[in-house]
């Protein structure tokens, strides 16, 4: 924990791991809105059937 405050990291892995968060990010997004569209059609084909 000290460790980590006596050596902080360099711009450039700031800038790694900011890129990295956000490639996240975006993998949880698309996953999100994956699963959002096949909610939506399960529910309108309900709707369709019923």
């Amino acid at each position: 924990m000290i460790k980590m405050f006596t050596s902080l990291p360099s711009p450039e892995e700031v800038v790694k791991q900011t890129l990295n968060v956000r490639d996240d990010l975006a993998l949880y997004l698309d996953a999100a809105i994956g699963m959002w569209q096949a909610l939506d059609a399960v529910s309108s084909r309900q709707d369709f059937m019923g």
